[in-house]
C-alpha cells in the first residue's frame, strides 16, 4: 500500500497483481515490476509453502517479466539472508548465511534471480531492508506497540545491542528511486536500505513509549534464559532468530545505494517512530480501546 501511494505521487501508472501458483498475471512490455509478495511467517504456512511462494513464484514472475520484455525487476528481499548479526556492518559483498526457512527461501530466490538475469533476463535490483516499522506494521513490531500501550512489563531492558531499522516511508522512497534509475547501473545489482541511525531494542521501546504517552515498563531477562527457551520444543514462542534480534548487534551498510543513486532517507528515525505511534493510537481509538 505504501509503495503504490509513493509511486503514484511520483507520476507512475500502477497496476497491482497477486501471485498464485495456478494463476499469475503477466506484466506488460515496458513495465518495471516491483515484487513485494511473499510469506514471512512459517506458522501460517510451512516450509514447503514458504519455498513455493518466496522462491518458486519469484522466479516464475521474473520469467514472465522476461517474456513480456519488461525493462526492470525490483525484488524486495530481506537483510535476514545475511545472518543474525555481528559488530561489522554488512555490505552488499558480505556472504549470505541465512538462518531459518524464511531467510533461506529469500536467499534461494536471490540466487535464482541472479542466475536468470545473467542468462539474459531484464535488469534486476535486489533490495534488502532490515526490520520495517511504521503505519500498518504487523508481527513483532505491532505486538511491541500493543505491549507498551497496555503497560505490560516487557523483558527487554537487557536488549542493548544496536541494530539497523528502516521506516516504511524510507523503504518505499528507496524502492521508487531504485525503480526509476537502477537500469542505468547494469544488469544486476544488490542494495541495502536503512534509516542510517541504529538503535537498540530497549531504547526503541522507551522512545515508542514517549510517542504513545506511556512509559515503557522494561525489566531485564538474561540472554541465557532466552537461549534456553529457544532450544526447548516449541521455544515458548521464542526462536533463536528472535533472541539474536534482541541481543546481537546488526548493522546494515547502505552506502552503495546512497552513492550509486544519490538516495538519502527522507524521514528521520524519530519521525518514523512518531508515525508508527500515531497510526497505532488511531487504530486503538477506532476500535474503542482505552
Amino acid at each position: 500500500r505504501h509503495l503504490v501511494e509513493r509511486l503514484q505521487q511520483a507520476g507512475w501508472r500502477v497496476t497491482q497483481v497477486r501471485l498464485r501458483a495456478d494463476s499469475t498475471e503477466a506484466p506488460a512490455a515496458g513495465d518495471v515490476v516491483f515484487h513485494l509478495g511473499g510469506i514471512a511467517h512459517q506458522r501460517a504456512a510451512g516450509a514447503a509453502a514458504m519455498m513455493a511462494a518466496n522462491r518458486d513464484l519469484t522466479a516464475d514472475l521474473y520469467r514472465r517479466s522476461r517474456l513480456a520484455g519488461c525493462q526492470g525487476f525490483v525484488f524486495l528481499s530481506t537483510s535476514k539472508v545475511l545472518g543474525d548479526g555481528g559488530e561489522t556492518p554488512f555490505t552488499t559483498d558480505s556472504p549470505c548465511r541465512p538462518r531459518g526457512i524464511y531467510a533461506e527461501s529469500k536467499a534461494l530466490a536471490e540466487e535464482r534471480l541472479l542466475a536468470m538475469c545473467e542468462g539474459g533476463g531484464p535488469p534486476l535490483a535486489i533490495v534488502r531492508p532490515p526490520l520495517v516499522y511504521g503505519a500498518g506494521a504487523k508481527a513483532n513490531f505491532k505486538r511491541l506497540l500493543q505491549g507498551i500501550a497496555a503497560g505490560v512489563p516487557l523483558p527487554l531492558a537487557a536488549a542493548t545491542a544496536k541494530r539497523s531499522f528502516v521506516a516504511v516511508a524510507n523503504l518505499v522512497d528507496a524502492l521508487a528511486t531504485v525503480g526509476a534509475g537502477f537500469h542505468r547501473q547494469g544488469m544486476a545489482r544488490i542494495w541495502h536500505v536503512a534509516d542510517g541511525e541504529d538503535i537498540d531494542v530497549a531504547t526503541l521501546c522507551r522512545r515508542l513509549g514517549e510517542k504513545l504517552g506511556r512509559q515503557a515498563r522494561l525489566w531485564p531477562l538474561p540472554r541465557s534464559v532466552c537461549d534456553a527457551a529457544a532450544r526447548t520444543s516449541g521455544g515458548f514462542g521464542i526462536s533463536e532468530s528472535l533472541v539474536a534480534s534482541l541481543f546481537e548487534p546488526f548493522h546494515l551498510d547502505d552506502s552503495a545505494l546512497r552513492k550509486d543513486l544519490g538516495w538519502s532517507p527522507p524521514q528521520t528515525l524519530d519521525a518514523g517512530l512518531q508515525d508508527a505511534a500515531a497510526w497505532f493510537s488511531s487504530q486503538r481509538q477506532a476500535s474503542g480501546a482505552s
